[in-house]
């Protein structure tokens, strides 16, 4: 019923431990690595600077005032509907296209003063 298993001679073993070595460990080794050098060639210092030096003279000869550039300010947005200090928003009103934090906040405080939030005795 029971088959032996045939296990494997140390000599196997180290045969092909030597296989796996001879195919593998050259590629491993840090020796060939340090030897070797990369297919492109790195630019030297000189080439490096010449290269900044032009492209710092094409931004620094640049127009400044351009006019197709030209910086908008971002439209402020207020509530404005009628607030009883310490009551809640009307949320049925029209939203911001974008988040406004004046908008958002307004009232808050008040609100807060009112709940009690503030009251030393809370702690």
């Amino acid at each position: 019923m029971w088959m032996a298993v045939h296990v494997a001679s140390p000599r196997i073993w180290s045969r092909d431990l030597q296989k796996a070595w001879s195919r593998w460990g050259c590629r491993l080794c840090s020796q060939s690595s340090s030897n070797t050098q990369p297919s492109h060639h790195p630019r030297t210092q000189a080439e490096k600077a010449k290269r900044r030096q032009a492209r710092e003279k094409a931004i620094l000869s640049s127009d400044v005032n351009d006019p197709g550039l030209s910086w908008s300010d971002k439209e402020k947005v207020a509530y404005t509907a009628a607030l009883v200090p310490g009551e809640k928003k009307d949320t049925t009103l029209p939203f911001p296209q974008s988040y406004s934090p004046e908008y958002v906040e307004f009232g808050w405080y008040q609100w807060w003063e009112k709940q009690g939030f503030f009251s030393p005795e809370q702690h």
